[in-house]
């Protein structure tokens, strides 16, 4: 699944094959463990990693494909082409992000399955904390202005105390 939101899983990604095998052949799976109709896997799109239909590109170069779009708590399974090379799924692993249609407080484990050119696979897994949603807040508000409807530029007034707090980072009115 392809989305512009969600929460980054891992911006630190490590992949590595020494063999030098390269990943092409091989394919990348990401699951949610217990995963529920309201869990979803996606590729969000960076300066690097585009997805077009079920595609992936990496700078402009075709190098995988998705089998399984990752909805509706179903693993995003991508199989990998020949221009899979490391860096290329290290960016890959990056864009992937997790969404949920409602999201709840408590922790979750996201398994990881990369096999390689050579149909070696290793796995991990990830335990993912979700802090459920939270509330914008405004503090110092002064409840109880006052105003002289009499005075040039009556009902300009500002408060500069008021301070207005957004800690999920999203846009007001989404």
């Amino acid at each position: 699944a392809q989305a512009g939101a969600g929460a980054q899983l891992d911006n630190a990604v490590l992949v590595d094959n020494p063999d030098g095998t390269q990943f092409g052949g091989g394919n990348l799976v990401v699951s949610v463990a217990g995963a529920t109709a309201d869990d979803n896997l996606v590729i969000v799109q960076t300066s690097l990693v585009t997805v077009v239909g079920n595609q992936i590109f990496h700078n402009g170069y075709l190098f995988a494909e998705i089998v399984s779009d990752g909805s509706a708590g179903s693993a995003l399974q991508i199989n990998l082409l020949s221009l899979a090379s490391t860096p290329r799924v290290n960016d890959l692993i990056e864009a992937i992000h997790y969404q949920s249609t409602s999201p709840a407080a408590g922790s979750t484990t996201i398994d990881y399955a990369l096999t390689d050119a050579e149909l070696e696979t290793v796995s991990q897994s990830l335990a993912l904390t979700i802090t459920g949603s939270q509330a914008p807040t405004i503090s110092g508000l002064n409840t109880t202005p006052s105003i002289n409807a009499a005075q040039p530029g009556a009902g300009a007034m500002r408060d500069k105390r008021v301070r207005v707090v957004n800690p999920e980072r999203a846009r007001f009115g989404e």
